[in-house]
């Protein structure tokens, strides 16, 4: 998951036009190998001291199985914020 997500991280730093949907479509595909109906996107636009950027998180619901004992059902949880770079910056 942290690997999809530097990847979504490099798109936004490459293309300033991407918008926090086409963000989440990227991430979907990059994580083809989790079960689609348990992964958690969630993207948004924010501005902070005058600068845009771009929420990114994903969670995952992960059954930890270790002999012995019992733990059950643990999210696994990644988010950065990407600042959209413009070309004229």
């Amino acid at each position: 998951m942290s690997h999809a997500l530097s990847q979504a991280v490099r798109v936004v730093n490459l293309d300033s036009e991407q918008t926090p949907a086409t963000i989440a479509a990227l991430m979907g595909s990059y994580l083809d190998d989790f079960d689609s109906d348990d992964l958690t996107i969630t993207t948004s636009a924010t501005t902070v001291s005058d600068v845009d950027y771009i929420d990114v998180s994903v969670s995952f619901p992960f059954d930890a199985t270790i002999p012995f004992v019992t733990i059950g059902e643990v999210t696994l949880d990644v988010a950065t914020r990407v600042p959209v770079i413009s070309s004229t910056q």
